[in-house]
C-alpha cells in the first residue's frame, strides 16, 4: 500500500456558494462579537439563529408577517459596561462593499418596512469594517470606517487590530 502522501486523492468538489456565503457570515459575527468584548460591551445573541431557531431554516422558510419580522431580528443587542448604553447591530459579510451594485443590494435587504431602523449596520469585509444607522444607510447609501461610529464606545486601537485581522480571516476566503 502507498504513503497517505502518494495516494490519489479524489476531486473535492466546491460547496455551494450559499452555503460558502453563510459560513462567512458566521465567521464575521464572531469577529464583531469578539471586537465588542474586548471594547467593554455585554454581547447577547440577538438573531433568528439563536432567538427562534426554526425560522433559521432555509429548507422550509415559514410564511407570514411575524415569521419576515423574526427572519429581521439584528444579529446582536450590545451594551457597554461602563455607560450601560445599548445598541442593536446587524452583521453581515461582503466581499466588496465599494462599488455601487454592491451598495444598493445591501440597501435592498432594509426596506422601509424594516423594524429595526435604529440598529447599526456592521459590514465586514477583508480588510474593512464598515458602519452606519440602518435608517441613514437605506437613504443615503454611504457607510463609514467603524472607528468613526460615534455611537460605538471604546478605544478605536481595538477597532483598528480587528480590521487588520478581518483582512488575514478572510482574504484566503473570497
Amino acid at each position: 500500500m502507498k504513503p497517505l502522501s502518494q495516494r490519489k486523492r479524489p476531486a473535492v468538489k466546491e460547496l455551494d456558494s450559499t452555503i460558502q456565503n453563510s459560513i462567512k457570515g458566521r465567521i464575521a459575527e464572531a469577529l464583531i462579537e469578539e471586537l465588542f468584548i474586548k471594547l467593554k460591551y455585554d454581547v447577547h445573541q440577538f438573531g433568528i439563529e439563536h432567538s427562534a431557531p426554526a425560522f433559521a431554516d432555509r429548507t422550509k422558510p415559514k410564511q407570514g408577517v411575524i415569521a419576515e419580522m423574526v427572519r429581521s431580528m439584528p444579529d446582536f443587542i450590545v451594551t457597554h459596561q461602563d455607560t450601560d448604553d445599548t445598541q442593536l447591530l446587524e452583521v453581515k459579510f461582503r466581499k466588496d462593499i465599494k462599488s455601487k451594485p454592491a451598495i444598493t443590494r445591501l440597501q435592498e435587504l432594509f426596506g422601509k418596512d424594516y423594524l429595526f431602523d435604529d440598529a447599526i449596520l456592521i459590514v465586514v469585509t477583508p480588510g474593512l469594517i464598515m458602519s452606519n444607522i440602518i435608517r441613514d444607510f437605506r437613504r443615503t447609501g454611504d457607510l463609514d470606517y467603524l472607528n468613526n461610529q460615534r455611537e460605538i464606545e471604546g478605544d478605536r486601537k481595538i477597532i483598528m487590530q480587528f480590521i487588520r485581522y478581518s483582512k488575514r480571516i478572510f482574504e484566503g476566503l473570497v
